[in-house]
């Protein structure tokens, strides 16, 4: 079945009365889980536009169940489904489309409810055609004055598919930082800073080198229904980027905006 169709049918079973994902932000994670036993139907969508130089365009749905093992374990399962179509200067248009599968597992240490600062520590793996990979995040929050404060430092590995049985290994080390506030006790609004590095090899290689330093800044606004959870979200790149990559301040291989939906309710 295509990707798109279980989409759809995600979609329809979230018009029913039922709410959960109180996470106001679309790429921090906190460290407040699901109840055990508890199981969220969570239908992503995202728009990635723009590198430096070339035109590129890149749609991204998701569609993600996340289960409540207990009250420190959560488990997810992601059905991703990836478009994309860039078109360097004077070539030809490259094209891709494939669907993947990610996992998640997320193990709370300090929960934020119980201590000065939450802390919890998440594994995701994720395989395609065209790549296989694996983070480690950690993850920290604190509440104060009202502000929801989020941090997650993320190690990231991935193995790119060059050819039938030939593979690349590279990685990145990525800090996304997000602060919330509750407008009304259905609206929450959020901004978001993250920074992306990028790695020519694994960490562990000698011969590693840093290839690009990235920033993103950017707003999300939440509105809590009766039938689902709403979150929307965008980022633009700053010119700040550093590296051999960069260009005029940018990194080239990024994106220079990002748009991303996301539609969450408890089944």
């Amino acid at each position: 079945m295509k990707a798109w169709k279980i989409g759809a049918i995600c979609l329809t079973l979230m018009l029913q009365p039922a709410c959960a994902d109180s996470d106001p932000f679309l790429g921090t994670d906190p460290t407040q889980l699901p109840a055990a036993g508890e199981v969220d139907l969570l239908q992503w969508a995202s728009w990635r536009t723009g590198h430096q130089g070339e035109s590129y365009n890149e749609l991204q749905s998701q569609t993600e169940v996340d289960y409540g093992l207990t009250d420190r374990i959560q488990l997810a399962l992601t059905l991703e489904y990836d478009w994309s179509r860039e078109r360097p200067p004077a070539s030809p248009e490259v094209r891709m489309d494939f669907a993947g599968l990610a996992g998640e597992v997320i193990f709370v240490l300090l929960p934020v409810a119980h201590a000065p600062l939450g802390l919890a520590l998440a594994v995701d793996p994720a395989f395609n055609p065209a790549e296989r990979g694996i983070d480690f995040r950690l993850l920290l929050e604190k509440n104060i004055f009202g502000l929801q404060h989020v941090l997650n430092i993320n190690q990231e590995n991935v193995w790119e598919r060059l050819g039938p049985g030939d593979w690349t290994g590279s990685s990145g080390l990525s800090f996304n930082y997000g602060v919330a506030y509750a407008l009304a006790p259905q609206w929450k609004v959020a901004l978001e800073f993250g920074n992306e590095r990028g790695f020519d090899s694994l960490f562990g290689d000698l011969s590693l080198r840093q290839q690009s330093n990235t920033f993103f800044l950017g707003p999300t606004l939440q509105y809590d229904c009766e039938l689902m959870v709403v979150t929307l979200g965008m980022q633009a790149q700053l010119p700040w980027a550093s590296g051999r990559d960069a260009v005029h301040g940018y990194t080239p291989g990024a994106e220079r905006f990002r748009l991303g939906l996301r539609l969450a309710r408890q089944i």
